[in-house]
């Protein structure tokens, strides 16, 4: 039987188990509160501080971009997604600061070519697609690595 990487579940103690299920259940909102927030910082300093309407389409498009993205993936939420093993995942999130960096160099070039509202709404929604592409390909990664680290699970869906 092929040894699967972090098949030892609870060596290191009850510590390194609640800092890694702290960190698994986290790390993609974590990583995504960083893009949100550095998109509308990135925006405020190109173009000065928005209204309060530019404030709610850049939260309302932000939101709505997610729940686009949702409805594709689910086919309209007729289809149960699954998730990746947890040692996938893990290595995935390792890897957000390039999902972050993606998406704040999204936001920058929308302050940069817009100098309108419109630049809140877009700038609401393009890094936040920017940083779902992203981390899903660094999801794909991950499962490569793993698969090639002789993790048999590697592509195995997980009930959510």
């Amino acid at each position: 039987m092929a040894h699967r990487p972090g098949e030892q579940e609870g060596e290191g103690g009850p510590v390194r188990t609640a800092i890694s299920t702290s960190t698994l259940g986290n790390a993609t909102a974590f990583g995504f509160s960083i893009t949100i927030t550095g998109a509308f910082a990135m925006l405020q300093a190109q173009l000065g501080s928005p209204h309060v309407g530019e404030i709610l389409l850049f939260g309302i498009a932000a939101a709505a971009t997610i729940g686009i993205v949702q409805a594709v993936v689910t086919r309209g939420f007729r289809v149960r997604p699954g998730a990746a093993p947890p040692e996938v995942r893990m290595l995935a999130t390792a890897q957000d600061f390039i999902s972050v960096a993606a998406a704040l160099g999204a936001a920058a070039g929308v302050g940069a070519v817009l100098h309108s509202a419109v630049a809140w709404p877009v700038g609401g929604a393009l890094p936040t697609f920017v940083f779902l592409a992203t981390a899903s390909a660094e999801t794909l990664v991950a499962e490569l690595v793993q698969k090639r680290r002789g993790d048999p699970e590697a592509e195995e869906s997980q009930p959510q």
